[in-house]
């Protein structure tokens, strides 16, 4: 079994962690197109958003279930810090 493999078999799902600081504008349409082309799997996704005094945690709907491979948390590093992605067990 590959890594790709494994974390697509055992991955609860993906978590985004995002700032006030990260939403910048066209943000959420660059994140869109991050995730669109690796909506194919079933590891949920969900935002962490976090602003001076409040916090949420957002479930994507089901259309935004991605396989958690490699190159999908590549391209999302480039876009946000390391510490915004994980991929939760």
């Amino acid at each position: 079994m590959s890594i790709d493999q494994a974390r697509e078999m055992y991955a609860k799902h993906l978590l985004i962690r995002m700032q006030e600081k990260n939403n910048t504008s066209g943000f959420v349409d660059i994140l869109k197109n991050t995730l669109k082309p690796f909506c194919n799997g079933s590891c949920p996704v969900c935002i962490a958003y976090n602003k001076n005094n409040a916090q949420a945690l957002l479930p994507l709907g089901e259309q935004w279930r991605i396989n958690p491979c490699d190159e999908l948390l590549i391209r999302l590093r480039e876009i946000l810090p390391d510490d915004c992605i994980e991929v939760c067990y």
